[in-house]
C-alpha cells in the first residue's frame, strides 16, 4: 500500500457530492446542506475542503457558531461570516452589529446583501457547528435556504448528529428544513479500517503497522477526530497505542489536555465549568489571576489546539468534546465549590466596575444556581435579567425569569412575591411574542390569586387568557368567559379593565352571532375612551372593526384599522392590530386588494417594532390569500416572512397549512404531506380549536395522493366540526370532488359503484347546497362558483353524459370569483367529459384545454396541465393557438354559406391544406371534405382551387 496523496483522506465520495451541488449552484439552482454526524467525524474538513476547492472562482463567506449556554448573542455566527468577508465595494457589508435595524429585519438584510453578491459569481456560505446557533441565527439561515430558487448560492452547514431536546432550537429548526425545496442532507459517517489505515499514514509519515491500526480501529472505531489525537507523537514504527491511555472516549479525548501546564488546565476547567466562550479579560477574572499568566495559559492551550478564539477574542474549546470530558473528571462536590468560587469571583469583579458587562452578571446567577446557593441565585438571577433587557437580550431576559420562577417555587421562606415574579414574567413574554410562555405565567397567576380581592386584576388575566388560549390552539373565545371578567370588574365600571372586558364580551358575541353585540361593542367605546387606556381602546375599536368588516364596509374598516394600530403602537400591545387587520382585509371582497391590505398592515406592523409572532400572523393570512388568488410568488414571499423569525404557533400553523396546500395542488403530494404532518405535530391533537383550515387540507392533501377515501372522511369531519368562522362552505365541493373519484374508480373496478353511489345520495341530502356557517356572509361569486363545483362533481359521480358545457359553465364562474386553481381543474375535467364521450365536442375540448394549460403553467399546476396534455395528445388536438387567419372577402355574388362553411372557406383561401383545416377547427379531415364538397356544389366551382379564386375575386359593382 502507498501513501495517500495530500488532501482529504477517505471523504472522496462526499467531497465529489458537495462540489456537485455546488456547480448546481453555479448554474443558478440555489443548494444547501447540511453535513451531518457525530462529533470528531470530519464534517468540518470536509467542508473546509469544499470552500477550499471552489475559493479561487466563488465567494466564499464562513463562519462559527459557539455554544452560549447562557447569554444568547444574536446572530453570532452571521456576524462573524460578515466581519471575515471580502470587501466588495459594490456589495457593503450589512451591519448587522448596530443598532440600526431591528431583529426581524436582519434576515431580509442579510439576504439583500447576499443577492447582490450572487450577482457577481458563486456565493458559498459556510456555517460550522450549526448545533450551538442561537435562534436568530438558525432563522436568518432558514430565510436564505427559503429564498429564490434561481440564484447562485450555495449554503454549507455542519451539524453534530444526535437525539436533540424538544425545546432544542435546532431540533425544531432540522424538522423544519428538511421539507424545503433545495436543501439536502450528507450524513458522514466513520471512517473504515481501510480509512483509518490511510489516515494513520498521513499523520505519521509512513505505513502504519497492522497491529497499530487495528487498535486504534478499536479505540476510537473509525473517529477521525481521536484518530488525530491518540496517533499525535507516536513513532511512525508504533505498535499500538500506549497503555497508559485509557481505553474509553473520556480518556482518550484527556490525552490532549493532560499535556497543559497546571495553569492552562485551570484555566479551561473554569471555561468548562462556566459553559460559555470567556474573552481574556474575563477569564482574568474568573480566575482571579495575573493577566499575564492568564495570557501565557491561554496562549499554551490555543498552541496545543484545545482551545481556539474566535473573532472576537473569545476562547472556547477546538473540540467540544474536550470540555464535556474535563468537566466529567470533576465530581459533583468539586464541580459546586468551583461554581461557587466562580460566583464570588464575579461579584468581586462586577463590584469593581462601574457598570459591569451584562453578560458578567448573568455568569454570575449561572454559578450562583448550579452552585446549589438558590436565594442568591433568584436575587442575582432578577439582576441579570434586568441588564440583559437593558442591552436587548429579551430572550435571555426570559430564560432568566423561567428560572427565577422555578428557584422561587422551591424557597417557600423568600422574600420575592411569587405573583410579581409571574407578572414580569408575564410582561417579558408578550414583548417578545412567546405567546405559550405568556399563558402560562396567565395561568399562574390565576392559580395563585384572590379573584375576589383583586377582581381588576383577576378580570384582566382571564382576558389575556381567552386571547392566548386562542393563539396556542387551546380553545375559542366564548362569552362565557368574556362574562366572568365582566363580573370581577363590575364594581369598577370606569376601569380599563371593565372596558377590556366589555370589549372582548362583545367579541365573542359577534362570533356567536348575539343581537345585542352591537350594543355591548359600543358600550366598551364609550367606557375605553373615558379611560383613557390605549389597551382598552384599542381592543374596544378592534371589535368595532371586527363589525364594519361583517357588514363590508370597506371605508369604515379602515379608518378603525389606523384608528387601532395607532393605540396598539401606544400600548405595545399588536393583538388588536392582527385582529382588525383580517376583517378590514375581508371588507374590501378583494382577495387581491385584501392581501395587499395586509401587507401594508405587516409592514407597520414591522416598522412599529411588534414581535415577530404578530408580523408572521398577518403574513400567514397574507399568504394564504395569495394562494386562493394563484400568485404563487407572493404566496412564498408570505411564507418566508412570516418563517423570518419564531412566528409563533398560530402563525407557524397556519403558514405550514398553506405550504400544504400549495403542495397539493402543484401534486407534490409528499412535500403536501410533510407540511401537513408538521403543522399536526405542532397543534399536537388541537386542531379543532385552531381557526384555521385543517380539514380542507387534508383533503386536498389526500386527494393529490390520490386517497379519495380519506380526503372524503376529512371532509365531512370538518362538515360536522366546522370551528366558528370556519370555511365550511369550501369542504362541500372538496368531499363531492372525492365522491365522484371513488364512483369512478368503482366503475373502472367494476365493484362498489352502488356503496358510493349510496354514499353520494346520502350526502347529497345531508348538504342539498352550499352553507356558510361563520360570520358574515359568502361573497356571490364565491357561492356561484363553489355551488356549480358541486353540482358538477355530483354529475361526474353520476356519470351524467353531456356535463363538458357544465364544467365549461363552472370554469368560468371560477374565473368571474378569482379562483384560478378551481378553473384550470375545471377546464381539465370539461376537456376529460368532451374527449371521453362519443357526443363530445372536440371544438369545446380544445378551447377548455388551451385554458386549463394556460392557468396550469402558470399555477405551477404540474398534475393538472400533464392530464390535460395526455387526454389531449390521445385526441390529436393541437394546444397552440392556430394562426390568426385574415376573413377573406367571400363575393357577394356566391351562394349563401354556412358559418362553417365560411370559416373553411377562409382557411382554403389562405392556402391550408385539409389536415391543417381539421387540426385548427379540431374536426376530423372527413368532415373538412365534406364540407368542400358542399361548397362546390353551391358555387358550381371544378376544384378548390377554383372555389378559393372565386371566392378572394372581388365583386363586380
Amino acid at each position: 500500500m502507498a501513501l495517500p496523496p495530500e488532501g482529504l483522506v477517505g471523504r472522496g465520495s462526499e467531497l465529489s457530492s458537495m462540489l456537485a451541488e455546488l456547480d448546481r449552484a453555479r448554474s443558478g439552482t440555489a443548494a444547501s446542506i447540511l453535513i451531518l454526524g457525530e462529533p470528531g467525524v470530519g464534517k468540518s474538513s470536509l467542508m473546509d475542503a469544499a470552500c477550499d476547492s471552489v475559493n479561487d472562482s466563488a465567494v466564499v463567506l464562513r463562519g462559527r457558531c459557539l455554544p452560549l449556554a447562557s447569554l444568547a448573542v444574536p446572530f453570532l455566527a452571521l456576524r462573524d461570516i460578515v466581519r471575515s468577508s471580502p470587501e466588495i465595494p459594490e456589495h457593503p457589508k450589512p451591519r448587522l452589529g448596530t443598532g440600526d435595524h431591528t431583529p426581524e429585519y436582519v434576515p431580509v438584510l442579510l439576504d439583500e446583501w447576499i443577492d447582490g453578491l450572487c450577482r457577481t459569481g458563486l456565493v458559498v456560505m459556510a456555517i460550522d457547528d450549526l448545533q450551538w446557533a442561537d435562534r436568530s441565527t438558525l432563522d436568518a439561515l432558514m430565510y436564505l435556504m427559503a429564498g429564490p430558487a434561481r440564484r447562485t448560492l450555495g449554503i454549507l452547514a455542519t451539524v453534530r448528529d444526535g437525539q436533540y431536546a424538544e425545546d432544542e432550537p435546532i431540533a425544531r429548526w432540522l424538522a423544519d428544513v428538511a421539507t424545503l425545496p433545495g436543501v439536502s442532507s450528507l450524513p458522514v459517517a466513520p471512517f473504515d479500517r481501510s480509512a483509518t489505515t490511510a489516515q494513520l499514514a498521513r499523520l505519521l509519515g509512513d505505513l502504519p503497522h497492522e497491529s497499530l491500526v487495528q487498535d486504534v480501529f478499536e479505540r476510537t472505531a473509525g473517529n477521525p477526530y481521536l484518530t488525530t489525537l491518540v496517533a499525535r507523537g507516536l513513532p511512525a514504527d508504533a505498535r499500538e497505542i500506549p497503555r497508559e491511555l485509557p481505553p474509553d472516549l473520556q480518556s482518550t479525548l484527556r490525552h490532549d489536555w493532560l499535556r497543559l501546564g497546571e495553569s492552562a488546565r485551570e484555566l479551561t476547567t473554569m471555561l468548562a465549568i462556566g459553559g460559555r466562550p470567556l474573552t481574556e479579560r474575563a477569564l482574568t477574572a474568573v480566575l482571579d489571576s495575573d493577566p499575564d499568566a492568564v495570557a501565557d495559559a491561554l496562549t499554551e492551550a490555543v498552541g496545543l489546539g484545545i482551545l481556539a478564539l474566535d473573532s472576537d477574542g473569545r476562547a472556547w474549546f477546538h473540540h467540544p468534546l474536550i470540555a464535556e470530558v474535563v468537566i466529567g473528571a470533576i465530581t459533583p462536590e468539586q464541580a459546586r465549590r468551583r461554581h461557587a468560587h466562580a460566583a464570588d469571583l464575579y461579584a468581586a469583579a462586577i463590584a469593581a466596575e462601574d457598570s459591569a458587562p451584562a453578560d458578567w452578571l448573568v455568569s454570575r446567577a449561572v454559578h450562583l444556581d448550579r452552585a446549589g446557593d438558590d436565594e442568591a441565585a433568584l436575587s442575582a438571577g432578577l439582576i441579570a435579567a434586568d441588564a440583559v433587557h437593558r442591552v436587548g437580550g429579551d430572550l435571555e431576559m426570559l430564560r432568566l425569569l423561567r428560572r427565577c420562577i422555578e428557584l422561587r417555587r422551591g424557597l417557600p421562606d423568600s422574600a420575592v412575591p411569587v405573583q410579581e415574579l409571574l407578572l414580569r414574567f408575564r410582561r417579558a413574554a408578550a414583548e417578545t411574542g412567546a405567546v405559550t410562555d405568556e399563558l402560562e405565567a396567565v395561568d399562574g397567576i390565576l392559580a395563585t390569586l384572590d379573584r375576589e380581592s383583586d377582581p381588576l386584576l383577576a378580570a384582566e388575566m382571564l382576558v389575556r387568557r381567552m386571547h392566548l388560549r386562542f393563539r396556542t390552539g387551546r380553545g375559542f373565545m366564548v362569552s362565557a368567559e368574556a362574562r366572568e371578567a365582566l363580573r370581577l370588574a363590575a364594581a369598577h365600571p370606569a376601569s380599563w379593565q371593565y372596558a377590556f372586558a366589555l370589549a372582548e364580551l362583545g367579541h365573542t358575541q359577534v362570533f356567536e352571532r348575539d343581537p345585542a353585540a352591537s350594543a355591548t361593542v359600543d358600550n366598551a367605546v364609550q367606557v375605553a375612551a373615558a379611560s383613557r387606556s390605549d389597551e382598552a381602546i384599542a381592543y374596544a375599536l378592534s371589535a368595532q372593526g371586527l363589525l364594519a368588516g361583517t357588514r363590508y364596509d370597506a371605508g369604515e374598516s379602515r379608518r378603525l384599522g389606523d384608528l387601532v394600530f395607532e393605540a396598539s403602537v401606544r400600548a405595545h400591545d399588536f393583538w388588536p392590530v392582527i385582529r382588525c387587520a383580517i376583517w378590514e382585509a375581508t371588507a374590501l371582497r378583494s382577495r387581491r386588494r385584501g392581501a395587499d391590505s395586509l401587507a401594508a398592515r405587516r409592514s407597520r406592523l414591522s416598522s412599529a417594532g411588534a414581535p415577530h409572532s404578530c408580523v408572521a400572523t398577518i403574513a400567514a393570512y397574507e399568504a394564504a390569500e395569495w394562494l386562493i388568488v394563484g400568485d404563487i410568488q407572493a404566496v412564498r414571499q408570505g411564507v418566508r416572512a412570516a418563517l423570518g423569525a419564531d412566528p409563533g404557533l398560530l402563525a407557524d400553523v397556519s403558514v405550514r397549512l398553506t405550504a400544504a396546500r400549495l403542495a397539493a395542488m402543484q401534486s407534490r403530494a409528499a412535500e403536501a404531506a410533510a407540511h401537513l404532518g408538521r403543522a399536526e405535530e405542532l397543534v399536537d391533537g388541537r386542531s379543532g380549536y385552531l381557526a384555521s383550515d385543517f380539514a380542507l387540507v387534508r383533503a386536498h392533501v389526500h386527494l393529490a395522493a390520490g386517497e379519495p377515501d380519506a380526503a372524503l372522511a376529512a371532509a365531512t369531519a370538518g362538515l360536522d366540526h366546522a370551528p366558528p368562522g370556519g370555511m365550511s362552505e369550501w369542504l362541500v365541493p372538496v368531499a363531492a370532488r372525492a365522491l365522484a373519484d371513488l364512483a369512478q374508480r368503482a366503475r373502472d373496478s367494476g365493484v362498489g359503484l352502488d356503496r358510493a353511489l349510496a354514499q353520494l345520495t346520502a350526502f347529497e341530502l345531508a348538504h342539498p347546497g352550499i352553507q356558510h356557517r361563520g360570520i358574515g356572509e359568502t361573497p356571490a361569486a364565491d357561492a356561484a362558483a363553489l355551488l356549480a363545483l358541486y353540482r358538477t362533481e355530483v354529475a361526474r359521480a353520476r356519470a351524467v353524459a353531456g356535463i363538458g358545457e357544465g364544467w365549461e359553465q363552472t370554469a368560468t364562474l371560477c374565473r368571474e370569483a378569482g379562483l384560478p386553481w378551481d378553473e384550470a381543474y375545471a377546464c381539465m375535467r370539461g376537456v376529460e367529459a368532451e374527449l371521453t364521450h362519443r357526443s363530445g365536442s372536440r371544438e369545446r375540448a380544445a378551447v377548455l384545454a388551451r385554458r386549463g394549460v394556460e392557468l396550469g403553467r402558470r399555477l405551477d399546476a404540474d398534475g393538472i396541465t400533464a392530464t390535460i396534455e395526455s387526454l389531449v395528445g390521445g385526441a390529436h388536438i393541437p394546444l397552440a393557438d392556430p394562426a390568426p387567419i385574415a376573413t377573406s372577402p367571400v363575393a357577394d355574388g356566391l351562394p349563401r354559406l354556412t358559418a362553417r362553411e365560411r370559416e373553411i372557406l377562409d382557411q382554403l383561401v389562405a392556402g391550408r391544406t385539409y389536415s391543417e383545416i381539421a387540426r385548427s377547427l379540431v374536426i376530423s379531415e372527413k368532415t373538412v371534405s365534406s364540407h368542400v364538397s358542399n361548397l362546390l356544389r353551391k358555387t358550381g366551382a371544378s376544384n378548390r382551387i377554383d372555389l378559393a379564386r372565386r371566392a378572394a375575386a372581388p365583386v363586380q359593382r
